[in-house]
């Protein structure tokens, strides 16, 4: 299975700070239904046509900005952004059940585990031996989705079960990126604004790791400088895909009285919410899957 194509007439690439726009007929705008024929088609000695779109210089080409109504301009960025978005809906929902099957199957063993050693850790400060267990589980859980996703995209049907178990060597090495990743977040969180870079810069190191097979510093580092272009599509996409997490956890739960220790509503919500995780993953696939076509960055 591959990704889908983008709308037809339309290429773009990152380059550092540039992206690239190629026109090359007409092209539809996502939601507009008027027929092939009542798109204008775009004038190749327009400024910007075929041309590098810099983001400190955009207003340079306007006529890259322009897909095909003459009053809606539409970014580079906001188009790629709702391109990989579709993909990965469209992805997520072929694929639905065997994602189900890893996130919830991994995230009911670590909560009933989480309930049956409550009692055993109940004096222990935030009962932080619980809340690594749970982390120890989500983590293999996001290893066993990005193997699956990686064997879906080069068209092999790689079993739930056969990616869990595949997933856990990868435990202990993404656990370790994640580390290393929330420290310079954390470190970054103090000035608020370097935190979020930092995580930008970073979220895709799993996929470097995983699917790369790089070592833990080449995977961070590797993250970094396949990023650049990208950085505006991952904060966007995932400020959008936990926002909209937030917004119906808040209308699903925001009335439930939660409070009064780990019940089985909370059992139920904490399963209910796993896939949520695996679309994330799916998404930043995506960008990843885009980013390693670039040319090498110094």
């Amino acid at each position: 299975m591959l990704w889908l194509e983008s709308a037809p007439g339309v290429g773009y690439a990152s380059g550092g700070r540039c992206k690239y726009l190629h026109v090359s007929s007409t092209v539809p705008i996502p939601g507009d239904r008027r027929p092939p024929e009542a798109y204008p088609t775009p004038d190749a000695n327009q400024p910007g046509f075929n041309q590098p779109i810099c983001s400190f210089d955009k207003d340079a080409f306007p006529a890259a900005f322009r897909y095909s109504s003459p009053t809606f301009l539409l970014p580079v960025e906001t188009y790629m952004l709702y391109t990989f978005l579709k993909d990965t809906a469209q992805f997520f929902r072929q694929h639905l059940i065997a994602l189900i099957i890893i996130t919830v199957g991994l995230g009911f063993l670590f909560e009933v585990l989480f309930v049956l050693l409550q009692g055993a850790f109940a004096e222990f400060p935030y009962a932080w031996p619980l809340m690594l267990l749970q982390w120890v589980g989500g983590v293999w859980a996001s290893a066993a989705v990005v193997l699956y996703v990686r064997q879906s995209l080069n068209n092999q049907y790689l079993p739930p079960k056969d990616a869990i178990t595949q997933a856990l060597p990868w435990v202990l090495p993404l656990a370790g990126v994640q580390i290393l990743t929330g420290f310079a977040v954390g470190l970054g969180l103090l000035l608020i604004v370097p935190g979020i870079y930092f995580g930008v810069r970073l979220a895709l190191a799993t996929f470097y790791l995983i699917d790369g097979r790089e070592p833990i510093p080449d995977a961070l580092r590797k993250a970094w400088t396949g990023s650049m272009g990208f950085g505006w599509i991952i904060f966007g996409g995932y400020a959008l895909i936990y926002g909209v997490l937030l917004l119906v956890s808040q209308l699903l739960v925001g009335g439930l009285d939660l409070a009064a220790g780990y019940g089985p509503l909370n059992f139920i919500i904490a399963l209910v919410f796993k896939p949520v995780g695996a679309f994330a993953l799916i998404f930043g696939f995506r960008i990843y899957s885009e980013a390693v076509k670039q040319p090498a960055k110094p």
